[in-house]
C-alpha cells in the first residue's frame, strides 16, 4: 500500500511539473527574400551551402533535432540554425517550455532552399515579443563612439572594417572592448583599443605622426624647399643665366658666348687638357638597413601581419573577418618596401570568413598548413612564381576552384601531398 502511495506521489510530480512547462506554437514560418552573406555560409558534408533558419523565441535553445550543420549562433532572442538543403522538418527543445516540433509543409514550405534565409517565430503564452526584446536589448548594449583623427584623408579600420569620414567618424558600437587602426602614407600608423560602457559616449581624438623617415628620404633625393622667401630668390637668381647679346661669328651655348668655330685648335686642345678630372667615382646610394621585424600592414581594406628578415617579408597573419583577402605583392615600414615571398604555416589559425583568396606573383614558398581549414574558401589563385607547396596547405576545403599554374598537379594539391615546381 505504501509503495501504491509513492508511485501515485511521484506520478502527480511529474505531471504537475510537465503541466508547469507551457507549450510553444508557431507565430510564424516564411521564407525571406534574403540570400545568405558571405561570412555566414556554411556547406553540408557534400559541399552544397546551407539554408539559415532565424529562430525567435524569448527562451534558451538547448538543442535541434533534423538535419542541422554546426553549432547554433545566438543573436540576442534570435538563434541561427543552418540545416541541409531539402530539409523538411526541425524539433526544438527549450530549456524552460516544452519542446516543439515545426512541420515545414505546413507552412507552404517542402524543403528548404540551398542558400536562402527562414525566419520562424515562436510565441510563448505571456511573454514579451522577440522583436521586441531585440529593440530592448540592443538599445541597452549599445553606446556612441566618436572618432576625430588628422589627417583627414587616412584609412580607418574599427574592429577590422574599414571606414572613410574626412577626419570625423561617428557610430553606435555595442558596450565592450573594440579596436581601431589609423593609418596614411607619409605618418605613423596609430594603433589601439577603446572600452565602452553604458554610462556615457566616447570620444577619441588621434593626430598622426609624420614620419621622420620619410622626410629624410624625401631630402636625401633633393626635394628639401628653400627654408625662407629670400634664399628661394637666391636660388632662382644662381639657376637662370641672362643671356648675352650675339654677335657675327658666334653661338650661345647654354647661355655663355662660344666662337662657332676656334681659330686655334692646338690652344683648345691645351685649355681641354687643364680639366681637372674627376678624382674618385660618386658613392652608390646607400642601402636600406636589414630589418627584422614584426608589423602590420593594410592593402585594400585588410590588415596583414607581416614579418621581414633578409630584404622579403613572410605573411603570418590577416583579419579573421575578411572575406576577400587579396594578399600584397609587397609591404612597406619606414618608406621602404619589401617583396612578399613566403605565407607562413598556420595563418590565422583558422579562418572561417575568407571566401575568395589570390596570393600575388612573386610569393615563392607556401608552408605546410598554411590555410587548411578555411572551410568557405570558394577559390583560390596561385601565381606560376611559387616553386614549393608545403603538406595540407589547403586541407579540408571541400569544392573550392583552384586557379593555378601549368606545373601544379590539383589533384596532388587537393589530396595535400607536399608540391615542388622545380
Amino acid at each position: 500500500m505504501k509503495n501504491l502511495f509513492l508511485t501515485l506521489f511521484l506520478m502527480f510530480l511529474a505531471v504537475g511539473n510537465v503541466m508547469a512547462q507551457k507549450a510553444v506554437t508557431v507565430k510564424s514560418f516564411t521564407q525571406t527574400t534574403d540570400h545568405i552573406s558571405g561570412g555566414d555560409r556554411r556547406k553540408d558534408l557534400n559541399g552544397n551551402l546551407c539554408a539559415l533558419v532565424k529562430v525567435q523565441v524569448v527562451d534558451n535553445i538547448e538543442r535541434v533535432e533534423g538535419n542541422r550543420i554546426g553549432n547554433i549562433v545566438k543573436h540576442g532572442v534570435e538563434n541561427w540554425v543552418y540545416m541541409c538543403k531539402g530539409s523538411r522538418n526541425m524539433r526544438i527543445h527549450l530549456q524552460n517550455h516544452l519542446p516543439v516540433k515545426v512541420v515545414f509543409q505546413d507552412y507552404h514550405i517542402n524543403g528548404l532552399e540551398s542558400n536562402r534565409v527562414y525566419e520562424l517565430v515562436l510565441e510563448i503564452p505571456d511573454a514579451p515579443a522577440p522583436e521586441q526584446f531585440i529593440a530592448t536589448s540592443n538599445s541597452s548594449a549599445q553606446q556612441k563612439f566618436t572618432l576625430n583623427y588628422t589627417p583627414e584623408h587616412a584609412m580607418v579600420l574599427i574592429d577590422s572594417k574599414p571606414y572613410r569620414g574626412n577626419g570625423h567618424i561617428e557610430m553606435q558600437l555595442p558596450v565592450g572592448e573594440h579596436s581601431y587602426i589609423i593609418a596614411a602614407e607619409g605618418y605613423i600608423t596609430a594603433e589601439s583599443t577603446v572600452k565602452l560602457t553604458e554610462h556615457a559616449p566616447r570620444v577619441i581624438t588621434e593626430v598622426l605622426a609624420i614620419d621622420n623617415s620619410a622626410v629624410s628620404v624625401a631630402q636625401s633625393n633633393g626635394n628639401q624647399p628653400p627654408k625662407n622667401a629670400k634664399a628661394a630668390k637666391k636660388q632662382k637668381k644662381k639657376e637662370t643665366v641672362t643671356p648675352k647679346t650675339k654677335k657675327p661669328g658666334e653661338t650661345i651655348v647654354g647661355g655663355a658666348i662660344a666662337n662657332a668655330a676656334p681659330k686655334d685648335k692646338s690652344k683648345k686642345k691645351k685649355q681641354d687638357a687643364n680639366i681637372q678630372k674627376p678624382t674618385s667615382t660618386p658613392k652608390p646610394a646607400a642601402k636600406p638597413k636589414a630589418l627584422n621585424k614584426s608589423f602590420s600592414y593594410i592593402s585594400n581594406g585588410v590588415t596583414f601581419k607581416c614579418k621581414v628578415k633578409n630584404g622579403s617579408a613572410t605573411i603570418n597573419g590577416f583579419d579573421v573577418k575578411a572575406t576577400d583577402v587579396v594578399i600584397p605583392s609587397q609591404v612597406s615600414y619606414n618608406n621602404t618596401s619589401y617583396p612578399v615571398t613566403i605565407i607562413d604555416t598556420h595563418i590565422n589559425g583558422n579562418n572561417y570568413s575568407a571566401q575568395r583568396l589570390v596570393i600575388p606573383d612573386g610569393v615563392e614558398v607556401i608552408e605546410k598548413y598554411a590555410f587548411s581549414e578555411f572551410r568557405k574558401l570558394e577559390s583560390v589563385t596561385i601565381p606560376s612564381s611559387v616553386v614549393k607547396i608545403g603538406k595540407n596547405a589547403f586541407r579540408n576545403i571541400p569544392g573550392m576552384i583552384f586557379n593555378i599554374p601549368a606545373g601544379i598537379n590539383e589533384s596532388s594539391l587537393r589530396s595535400g601531398k607536399e608540391i615542388l615546381t622545380r
